[in-house]
């Protein structure tokens, strides 16, 4: 209801001119009936004026941060016009970021310009908009709220944190090995000698051909137990522009990726990561350098528009190492519906 007052406000306002100019006639209520009937063309006027005149800018104290890492959001607004702006109300990021002081609601005169500096923090690792998201205004009726987006939106860089989720889960795949159960992210095919019977699902590379010819049994090989050393890890992302992208399920697909290049390294080994970054892409962690270039920019290359062939060369590249011997996992960050435990 309290929505709907300044509507029935302004239609009681224009009957009552009507009826005012009808019966007493005259300069006085007919410039009264004209400015209400002319006033949504008035209130169109202004919107138009306030997208021309307004000017936005905003960024981040840094280009790069960290989750949850305190940065400075500078905030410029200016009015360029010769009519001020009343009344703007100002609408922010809040799924993705922690914005504790904020402006909401700010006037401009013409010709003047505001400065604010925000505290602001990130929630979740990735590339994605913060900040000022849209503005709007409304007339004095508030019969029509005009809703602008933010014209240039500022996206953040936010580095994934190391975990010890990738750690563990390493540690408990010899646990699964040893009953052949597969992984739950890192998919792979790792012939071993002991036997256990075939499952939907399971590899037809894994299956034991002599003993099935030996006594018609469908077996395969189970997983030996060993250390992943040299492996290529392939971050099978989703497309950023498909519409089942999520924030939260790529923070931690990320984390997972990251965890998992520090495991390691820490322990001195290799890890080659391969990943679609518009084309495909491969970076070889071999040293902290290497460890540090990579999650400066995996995080923003997985956010580029990638080409229509990027996924068949992953899957390519990934069919001629195996051949030649190499061990080739598959991270699939479809696969990261909830918190990584």
């Amino acid at each position: 209801m309290k929505k709907r007052l300044p509507l029935i406000i302004y239609i009681a306002l224009l009957a009552g001119a009507f009826v005012f100019a009808s019966f007493y006639g005259g300069a006085l209520p007919y410039a009264l009936l004209f400015f209400l009937l002319l006033y949504p063309v008035f209130a169109l006027l202004h919107r138009v004026y306030t997208d021309l005149a307004l000017r936005v800018f905003h960024e981040l104290s840094k280009r790069r941060v960290e989750k949850y890492e305190e940065a400075e959001y500078r905030l410029v607004l200016e009015n360029r016009g010769l009519f001020p702006i009343h009344g703007l109300k100002l609408s922010y990021e809040e799924d993705f970021c922690l914005l504790p002081k904020k402006e909401d609601c700010i006037s401009l005169m013409p010709g003047q310009r505001l400065s604010f500096m925000l505290p602001l923090s990130c929630k979740y690792a990735g590339t994605y908009p913060i900040g000022l998201t849209s503005y709007s205004i409304s007339d004095p009726f508030s019969l029509f709220v005009f809703r602008f987006r933010t014209p240039a939106e500022f996206r953040a860089i936010v580095r994934p944190r190391v975990t010890d989720v990738a750690e563990k889960e390493l540690i408990a795949e010899r646990e699964r090995s040893k009953s052949g159960a597969k992984h739950p992210f890192l998919h792979e095919s790792i012939a071993g000698t002991d036997l256990r019977a075939y499952q939907n699902g399971d590899s037809v590379r894994a299956i034991h051909w002599k003993n099935y010819a030996r006594t018609g049994e469908l077996m395969v090989r189970k997983p030996d137990e060993q250390e992943l050393s040299g492996v290529h890890v392939f971050l099978d992302s989703l497309d950023p522009e498909d519409g089942d992208f999520d924030v939260p399920q790529r923070d931690l697909f990320l984390e997972y990726a990251v965890s998992l290049a520090h495991c390691f390294l820490k322990q001195g080994r290799s890890i080659d990561f391969c990943y679609p970054a518009g084309d495909l892409k491969r970076m070889m962690i071999a040293s902290w350098k290497d460890f540090l270039s990579f999650t400066d920019q995996m995080p923003e290359e997985l956010s580029h528009r990638r080409r229509p062939e990027t996924a068949m060369k992953m899957k390519e590249m990934a069919g001629e190492l195996s051949q030649r011997g190499e061990e080739c996992l598959f991270l699939h960050e479809s696969d990261f519906h909830k918190e990584v435990t």
